[in-house]
């Protein structure tokens, strides 16, 4: 299927001339529009792929912000209780961190599991073989 380049109408590409237009569709004509819907295709290729790489760096930035807060949060609980100042609150520090690092581990494998392989957004409800965001297959 290509358009009409005189009405702009979806029309198959064994036409000879236009439906509703009546336009005859030359092989030049023809060609050109095979190369715009390749070209098109090819950009949205590229968005998607911009958007799986921007996808991909959140996760990372994510996932390091989280570890560089549990190590924080450990050399802050360890020095409370080297010093000897608050025993309960750097046991508390610690399983908080632990805590912490099991939900956000949870949220981060399930996210990744259920997520478009194309788009990389979490799939909410999906009653088929393609995202409802994207369109790409699952």
């Amino acid at each position: 299927m290509f358009k009409c380049p005189n009405c702009n109408e979806l029309i198959s590409e064994k036409m000879i001339a236009c439906p509703f237009c009546r336009h005859e569709i030359s092989s030049a004509e023809r060609l050109q529009a095979e190369k715009d819907i390749r070209d098109e295709e090819e950009k949205e290729n590229r968005e998607m792929l911009i958007k799986i790489q921007a996808a991909a760096r959140a996760r990372k930035i994510c996932i390091a912000c989280m570890v560089i807060y549990m190590i924080l949060y450990i050399i802050v609980a360890g020095f409370l209780g080297l010093m000897g100042l608050n025993y309960a609150f750097a046991m508390v520090c610690i399983v908080g961190v632990i805590l912490f690092a099991a939900i956000n581990a949870f949220i981060i494998f399930f996210t990744k599991i259920f997520a478009c392989p194309h788009c990389g957004r979490f799939l909410y409800r999906n009653y088929g073989p393609y995202c409802h965001r994207c369109g790409g297959p699952l």
